[in-house]
C-alpha cells in the first residue's frame, strides 16, 4: 500500500499515538525500509511480543522473535527449552551482520547473554583427522550446556562409550557419532536416534552452545544488535511491568538471602535513538516530542455482506477511498460483484492482518469480512524432543512421561 509511505513521520526520539495495532506494524516496516539500522521492538510481555512478531512476519522474513519466559522467581530454573533454542538461533543470525527487526519482551531485553566481543568462541569446528583431547571435548560439551545421558535421543544430550561420543547438536535433524582412535577423530556420522543405526558419514561438524553461556562481562540483546533503533510498544506498560519485576526480585532475594544479579536493570542499557508507539496512553513518560495520528480499526462484519455494503457506500459518500486486501481469488470476485456499480474502490491481491481507516483511506481485509484472526506462535525451530516408546521395557523408573489422559508424570513401574 504505497499511500502509507506518505502518511508517516519518520523522526526519531518521538512518541507516536493514535495508530491502530496494524498501522503500528506498517510504521515499523516503513521505518525499517528507511534506515540502515537494525530495529529492536520491545514489548512488555511474551504474549505481546509474539503477537507483534506474527503480524510483522506476514510481510517480511527479516523479522526474528527473541522470546523469554515471563519471570516467576520460584520457578526461575524452569525455562522453556523451546524458547531457549529460539534465542540461540536468533543470536546465531545476529552474528551474520545482516540487518533484522527483532521483537522481544522485557525479560528478553534484560537477559544476560554471552559476551558479544567473544562471539567467535561460541562455536568449534571439528573434522575427521583432527587431533583433539577427548576429555577436553567432553568438557566443552558441558560448558556449552549439553547434558550427559546413557542414550542420546533429544537435542542437547551427549553420551560417552569408550572411544565414541554421541551428541545431539542444536539445529541438527539427527545426532552425530564421533569416533576416536586415541585422541584422533577417526569418523563423524549422523545416526538415527530411534534405531541407533548410522545414516551418513560427514567430514566435519560445528559444535554450538545449547545454552546462553554465562560470562563475567555479559552482553545484552541490544549490544548483540549493534546499537539498533529501539522501538517501545506501549512504554508505560513496559515501565509498569519493570517496576513489578524489581519488587518480585527484591522480595525473592530478601526471602532467600541472595545477592545474585539475575539480569540487567532497565537503566543499564543505554540507547541513543528510540521511538515510542503508544496504542492506549497519551501521557509521555520520556518527555519526547509527540506525534498524533487519527486512525480507527474496522469492526468485523462476520460475513454480513449487507452491512459491509452499507458501510462501504457511506464511506464513499463521505469522500473516502476504499481498498480491499483479499488474497483469495474467489472471495475477491464475490466482493467485486457486490460493488460492481460503485467507483473509488481498489482491490489488492494481498493478505493483511486486519483493516483500518486513516487519512480518508479505508482498508478492509478478508479477516474483517470473515472472522477475527487469532495469533499463535508459528515459528519453527530444530529442538528435538525424545523418541516415542514402543514398550514399557524402553522406560525406567524415574523417567518423565506424558500420559494421554493424565498429562505429565513420573514412571514408577508396573504393578499387578
Amino acid at each position: 500500500m504505497d499511500f502509507l509511505a506518505g502518511v508517516f513521520n519518520y523522526e526519531e526520539n518521538v512518541s507516536i499515538s493514535g495508530l491502530t495495532d496494524e498501522l503500528n506494524i506498517f510504521y515499523i516496516l516503513e521505518k525499517y525500509k528507511n534506515t540502515n539500522e537494525n530495529i529492536l521492538v520491545l514489548t512488555s510481555n511474551i504474549y505481546e511480543a509474539n503477537k507483534t512478531y506474527e503480524r510483522l512476519s506476514l510481510y517480511t522474513t527479516e523479522v526474528l522473535l527473541f522470546p523469554m519466559d515471563d519471570f516467576i522467581p520460584s520457578v526461575a530454573l524452569a525455562i522453556s527449552p523451546d524458547f531457549k533454542i529460539k534465542r540461540l538461533e536468533v543470536l546465531e543470525k545476529l552474528k551474520s551482520q545482516k540487518r533484522f527487526i527483532v521483537v522481544t519482551d522485557l525479560m528478553g531485553y534484560l537477559r544476560f547473554l554471552p559476551n558479544y566481543s567473544n562471539k567467535a568462541d561460541l562455536e568449534k569446528k571439528i573434522s575427521v583427522g583432527n587431533e583433539i583431547n577427548r576429555q577436553k571435548l567432553i568438557e566443552l560439551l558441558e560448558k556449552y550446556g549439553y547434558s550427559k545421558d546413557s542414550l542420546v535421543t533429544s537435542s542437547g544430550e551427549y553420551a560417552v562409550r569408550g572411544f565414541i561420543i554421541d551428541v545431539f547438536l542444536i539445529e541438527e535433524e539427527h545426532p552425530v557419532r564421533i569416533e576416536f582412535f586415541d585422541n584422533k577423530i577417526e569418523s563423524i556420522r549422523y545416526y538415527d536416534e530411534d534405531t541407533q543405526l548410522s545414516k551418513q558419514e560427514i567430514k566435519s561438524i560445528i559444535l554450538k552452545p545449547f545454552q546462553e553461556i554465562k560470562s563475567a562481562n555479559p552482553s545484552s540483546l541490544f549490544e548483540w544488535m549493534r546499537d539498533p533503533l529501539l522501538i517501545f510498544v506501549n512504554y508505560n506498560q513496559i515501565k509498569a511491568v519493570n517496576e513489578k519485576l524489581l519488587l518480585e526480585i527484591f522480595a525473592y532475594k530478601q526471602k532467600n538471602n541472595l545477592k545474585i544479579k539475575y539480569m540487567f536493570e532497565f537503566s543499564d542499557i543505554k540507547y541513543n535513538n528510540c521511538i515510542v508507539l503508544n496504542t492506549f496512553e497519551d501521557n509521555n513518560l520520556l518527555s519526547l516530542k509527540t506525534i498524533k495520528y487519527d486512525s480507527k480499526k474496522i469492526n468485523n462484519f462476520n460475513m454480513d455482506l449487507k452491512l459491509l455494503k452499507k458501510f462501504v457506500e457511506q464511506k464513499i459518500v463521505d469522500g473516502n477511498k476504499i481498498y480491499f486486501c483479499l488474497p483469495k481469488e474467489k472471495q475477491c470476485q464475490e466482493i467485486k460483484l457486490l460493488f460492481k456499480n460503485l467507483g473509488n474502490i481498489n482491490f489488492l491481491n494481498q493478505e493483511i492482518n486486519e483493516g483500518f481507516i486513516i487519512n480518508n483511506n479505508v482498508v478492509i481485509s478478508d479477516h474483517d469480512i470473515e472472522k477475527v484472526k487469532n495469533y499463535k506462535i508459528k515459528y519453527l525451530n530444530t529442538y528435538k524432543f525424545g523418541k516415542k516408546i514402543r514398550g514399557f521395557e524402553e522406560i525406567k523408573t524415574g523417567d518423565f512421561i506424558v500420559h494421554s489422559v493424565y498429562g505429565i508424570g513420573m514412571y514408577n513401574g508396573v504393578v499387578t
